[in-house]
């Protein structure tokens, strides 16, 4: 009897184990380092401001990160954050705005390793690019990396603090390469899955004409995500070329297919 009851105690404080582990794991599963958490402030403590990410585990930022030009915080609870997870423990999630600042060799390795944003200066414009401060060390942001489009006025970017991904990571910090470009794409991916998670055949949108062409015009209607009008499909009228009923070549409303009118 004592046997038995000592092996089903023994089964229970197993199972719970197990339990108490899988849960543990689903507490952070959701989040990875370096992933941009947005969510509301649930409380402000005298050091710390903790938000809600979402996942059984709340995140802390260091209230010093999120003071303004003056030293105050201009916010409150219920506002909400974009904040990047910096490090994972099994009790706790901490967030930044992004690496910036004074920091080591092993805080730049790490941000590569788990590609967390670091905050740079754009000091001058180079041969082929652009000399970066970040961290107070120097990297180099190829002028095809600095943003989505191409870049006309180089100098337009010096003198202008931005967040960037580093790329390439050697010499123990020696070489630097960083790249803004890659972070806009994966912004822009999220957002472009979130259209398409909502976009409704039917729904009217208003898009940036990018392109006029013999047969259509192609509209803009998220940055990254283009669709064409047929040229027939532009007015109740007979039109021989798009440039003819554009009195606005910014601006175009349409609806998406099978949802009534689309000609203007």
């Amino acid at each position: 009897m004592s046997d038995d009851f000592t092996s089903e105690t023994n089964g229970e404080k197993d199972n719970f184990e197990t339990l108490l582990e899988a849960y543990s794991s689903r507490m952070t599963k959701d989040i990875q380092v370096g992933d941009k958490v947005r969510g509301e402030i649930i409380a402000i403590g005298k050091d710390t401001v903790f938000v809600d990410t979402g996942t059984k585990i709340d995140g802390l930022v260091e209230k010093t990160e999120l003071l303004d030009d003056d030293g105050q915080l201009p916010y409150k609870e219920g506002d909400t954050l974009e904040l990047f997870a910096v490090s994972l423990t099994g009790s706790e999630i901490r967030l930044s705005r992004a690496l910036s600042g004074i920091g080591g060799i092993a805080a730049l390795e790490d941000a590569f390793e788990n590609e967390i944003p670091v905050e740079g200066t754009v000091k001058d414009q180079i041969k082929g690019g652009f000399h970066v401060e970040i961290m107070q060390r120097r990297a180099f942001c190829p002028i095809s990396q600095m943003d989505l489009r191409f870049v006309e006025n180089a100098i337009d970017y010096v003198g202008e603090t931005y967040l960037f991904l580093i790329t390439e990571f050697e010499e123990d910090g020696r070489n630097i390469v960083i790249s803004r470009r890659k972070l806009l794409e994966k912004e822009q991916e999220k957002g472009r899955k979130a259209f398409f998670g909502e976009i409704a055949a039917g729904a009217q949108m208003e898009g940036r004409i990018t392109k006029l062409m013999p047969f259509g015009v192609f509209v803009e209607l998220f940055p990254g995500v283009e669709g064409m009008i047929h040229l027939s499909e532009l007015s109740w009228s007979r039109v021989e070329k798009p440039d003819e009923i554009q009195p606005d070549p910014h601006q175009e409303h349409h609806d998406t297919p099978n949802g009534g009118a689309g000609r203007r």
